[in-house]
């Protein structure tokens, strides 16, 4: 239509003037009279994309006289401080942003003509494919130069403050894949928490996690994280910064084949056999013993045998307690005090646990030592085979006490029974001696888990329902300074070393029954309760104070099974 017609010529001018570098004097003018006409052609009916009103031939032909170079009159005009008239806000397409766009409103456009700016030069792109690919080279130069900007800072860094056992024991590139992942994120000023995930040449996956604290409990939560998959978690490595600022945690999962080959273990393990040899043991006093290890050494990988070759004490330590458990479903515990002057204050926990999963002995070893406020500083795991008996988890840990821990003998004692039973803790004593009420402790906990177990196959022949796993679990729970009252008389009852005496046994149960009677009115938990309190009377033995033990045991009276 006419009215886009006259103001799509002045436009295609506008351009076109631009190019030929004619005075701003025409542009003004050639604005003006777009909104002149503009006004005029506004006037007229649009129908079928044609006007009923005519473009005036006398502003063609003006246009045409200035293009083709004749005199402007504008240049001297705007000199004498004329102004042309104020442009009327129509949009006009090609120069200016439609009212709804995304950058602003109309009004708020700059034509090149008046902008402030650097004018246009003959080297400036002019296409908008060249335009982009000068935008791209542009972000790709700012990044890379910012991102080595954090490299310069984040690899001394990351140099100085990882322990040397890192540098030791994880391949150059895994090392270089850390370090670009930390610059990444600190570049992007994120936080540090990073899940990567990568494949070794033989198959196996390895998953790091990294995390921008060191605090007690980090190891607990990231193998709180681990998937549960058909692969077993065969490796562990744990570190910490010297500045606290951050852990890195690697989670090998795969089989990595064994040594087998004499010769190769004998070469691998040649330090080891030395140091055995050193301590007085020589091969011709004791031969059989020599060979045992070598033996040992044949089941081991040669990442294990070529990381315990740096201690070879503790190696020989930690073979001591395969040898305890092996061909058993026990677990042998080892704690000693580091020795290299940059552990000074810390200890190393020794583990060796027969036929368990990697994954749950590992998450067990964590909750006992958040429990008894020690924090991992490094960590590793390995698995040796046992023959027919299956596998055996070698766990070690370096460990420092946190939260103003006092560590004496009877600490340590405590934590070495814990670590022992851990593999026959279930999953709901777990929880409840962990997470729910810390203060109640592993043994009062096994006690009452125990109890829960028992109570419900004699209560559920009154009421399925109401007595059911779940429904006394959470019952006991509700209750459970009464629940811990109930398995303090157990413990005293049956203690080794001052038993309590029936008077005194039976003046402490008919107390906890008065407790029951005056504090709880819920009809199934008092018989919950007092039943607990009856399965306490009807023991006859336990193995509760046993050191070695693996599951807690009841012996009972028949008469216990009696709901009435």
């Amino acid at each position: 239509h006419t009215y886009n017609t006259s103001i799509n010529i002045s436009t295609t001018m506008i351009g076109r003037v631009g190019r030929a570098r004619v005075s701003p004097g025409l542009r003004g003018f050639i604005r003006e009279r777009e909104g002149h006409i503009g006004h005029r052609c506004s006037q007229g009916r649009v129908q079928n994309g044609v006007s009923s009103t005519a473009v005036p031939s006398s502003w063609i032909a003006f246009q045409k006289f200035h293009m083709s170079g004749a005199a402007s009159s504008d240049t001297e005009q705007s000199s004498t401080g004329h102004h042309a008239s104020p442009r009327s806000h129509t949009a006009i397409p090609g120069s200016s942003p439609n009212e709804y766009g995304s950058l602003g409103m109309v009004g708020d456009y700059v034509s090149p003509a008046s902008s402030s700016g650097p004018a246009a030069v003959a080297w400036q792109a002019e296409e908008n494919s060249h335009i982009q690919h000068v935008t791209e080279k542009s972000i790709i130069y700012d990044l890379i130069h910012q991102q080595t900007q954090t490299l310069q800072t984040t690899v001394p860094w990351f140099l100085r403050n990882m322990p040397s056992s890192y540098f030791r024991q994880v391949p150059e590139v895994f090392r270089m894949d850390h370090i670009k992942s930390i610059a990444t994120v600190k570049d992007a000023n994120m936080d540090l928490y990073l899940n990567l995930q990568a494949k070794l040449p033989d198959g196996r996956k390895v998953l790091t996690f990294i995390r921008p604290t060191t605090c007690p409990g980090t190891l607990l939560k990231m193998v709180q994280e681990l998937p549960r998959t058909d692969t077993p978690l065969s490796r562990l490595h744990v570190f910490s910064t010297a500045d606290e600022s951050m852990s890195l945690n690697m989670f090998v999962y795969g089989h990595r084949p064994v040594v087998q080959d004499r010769a190769r273990a004998e070469d691998l393990g040649s330090v080891i056999l030395n140091h055995y040899d050193d301590l007085g043991t020589s091969p011709e006093s004791n031969p059989s013993r020599r060979e045992e290890l070598i033996e040992h050494l044949q089941k081991c990988t040669e990442t294990y045998i070529q990381i315990g070759s740096n201690d070879p004490a503790r190696f020989l330590r930690q073979w001591e307690l395969v040898e305890r458990v092996s061909g058993s479903e026990g677990t042998a515990v080892s704690i000693t005090e580091a020795t290299a002057p940059s552990d000074l204050g810390n200890y190393w926990v020794d583990m060796a646990v027969a036929n368990a999963l990697p994954q749950a002995a590992l998450e067990n070893l964590c909750r006992l030592l958040f429990h008894h406020e020690f924090d991992v500083d490094r960590a590793r795991l390995d698995i040796v085979p046992d023959g027919a008996n299956g596998k055996i988890v070698c766990l070690r840990a370096l460990i420092r006490p946190v939260n103003g821990n006092v560590v004496n003998a009877d600490v340590f004692d405590r934590l070495a029974r814990g670590l022992k039973r851990s593999k026959w803790l279930d999953d709901q004593t777990m929880s409840l001696v962990f997470e729910k009420f810390p203060w109640l402790g592993v043994t009062r906990g096994e006690v009452i888990t125990g109890c829960c177990s028992l109570l419900h196959p004699v209560l559920s022949k009154e009421n399925a329902i109401a007595f059911s796993k779940a429904n006394i679990h959470d019952t006991i729970c509700r209750f459970m300074p009464l629940a811990a009252r109930i398995a303090d008389l157990f413990l005293e009852r049956f203690d080794p070393a001052d038993p309590l005496d029936d008077e005194t046994f039976e003046a402490k149960c008919s107390a906890i029954l008065q407790s029951v009677e005056d504090d709880v009115e819920d009809r199934i938990a008092t018989e919950i309760l007092v039943k607990m309190v009856d399965i306490v009377r009807k023991t006859l033995k336990t193995n509760v104070y046993m050191r070695d033990r693996y599951a807690l045991g009841f012996r009972l009276d028949p008469s216990v099974m009696v709901s009435a």
